[in-house]
C-alpha cells in the first residue's frame, strides 16, 4: 500500500509545472541565419482569460563570433494590427562566456520575451522573427524555438 502511494506522489510531481501549449522549433540552415530568413510561429489563441509567457530559446554553437544578437519581432493579432520591435539580446558576457546551458556542441539560452500577460482576442497569431544584426548573414545559430507557456503568476 506504501509503495502505491509513494508511486502515485511522485506521479502527481512530476506532472506539475506550467503547461506549453504551442511550441515550433525552426532549425537554421548550416551556412547560418540570413536577414532574408524570417521565421514565422503562428498560434491559434482560444484562451483570453489565462495568464501566458512566451519564450524563445536559441541555440548557437560555441563557436559564435558574437557576444549578442539582434531580433526584430513582428506580431500580427487576429484583428490585423501589426507591433513591431527591436531586441538586442546578450548570448555571452564581456568575458566571452556563454550564458544558458552549453557542451561541446551547442548553448541553449532561454530568452523571457513576454511574461504574465493575456491575449486581447481569440483567433491566429503570428509571430515573424528575424535577426538585424550589422551581418547579412549569421554562421553558427542553429536553431530557434518559439513557446507559449501557461504562467504559473
Amino acid at each position: 500500500m506504501r509503495i502505491a502511494l509513494f508511486i502515485c506522489i511522485i506521479i502527481s510531481l512530476a506532472s506539475c509545472g506550467p503547461e506549453i501549449y504551442y511550441q515550433e522549433t525552426f532549425e537554421v540552415e548550416e551556412l547560418g541565419w540570413s536577414y532574408q530568413d524570417t521565421l514565422v510561429f503562428t498560434p491559434q489563441i482560444k484562451e483570453t482569460d489565462r495568464l501566458n509567457n512566451i519564450h524563445l530559446t536559441v541555440e548557437h554553437s560555441p563557436e559564435y563570433s558574437y557576444q549578442n544578437i539582434y531580433f526584430k519581432i513582428k506580431t500580427v493579432f487576429p484583428d490585423s494590427t501589426i507591433k513591431e520591435e527591436r531586441l538586442s539580446v546578450d548570448l555571452a558576457d564581456g568575458k566571452g562566456l556563454w550564458y544558458g546551458k552549453c557542451n561541446s556542441q551547442s548553448c541553449h539560452l532561454k530568452i523571457y520575451l513576454l511574461e504574465n500577460f493575456k491575449f486581447p482576442e481569440q483567433g491566429e497569431y503570428s509571430f515573424a522573427i528575424s535577426q538585424v544584426t550589422r551581418k547579412e548573414l549569421l554562421p553558427g545559430v542553429q536553431s530557434l524555438k518559439f513557446e507559449l507557456v501557461e504562467s504559473e503568476g
